[in-house]
């Protein structure tokens, strides 16, 4: 049986082409929970690793396999969405991703890599 803190939870589904809006609303979900917000980074790693669409986390497969041990859900985190930006920049589409997708997403990427202090994996 699903505990009060669990059952207030509801995972928005997760934004292929957007994942970095998945994640702030994920953030703001995480922040509305009920009877109180999830702080703990491992609670919501957990979150997001049962909510990942298996595509999403074969991508990420090393950061689930071996989480961050200081900061699981910021390493999930960036690392989701670095690696989908790269597969939609990267992947041969029809019609291939615009000039603006591929630059929101370069731009995402440095934010990142300046918010997680500069390290670009």
């Amino acid at each position: 049986m699903a505990t009060a803190e669990t059952a207030a939870v509801v995972i928005p589904p997760f934004i292929k082409p957007d994942p970095a809006l998945w994640f702030h609303m994920l953030d703001f979900t995480f922040e509305l929970a009920s009877p109180k917000a999830i702080t703990e980074s491992k609670t919501k790693y957990n979150y997001v690793v049962a909510h990942l669409p298996p595509e999403i986390a074969t991508v990420v497969r090393d950061v689930i396999i071996q989480p961050d041990s200081t900061g699981p859900y910021s390493d999930l985190k960036t690392n989701v969405i670095k690696r989908c930006y790269w597969l939609i920049c990267n992947s041969p589409q029809d019609p291939p991703p615009s000039l603006r997708e591929c630059l929101s997403s370069l731009l995402c990427v440095v934010f990142l890599s300046e918010t997680d202090g500069g390290a670009l994996t």
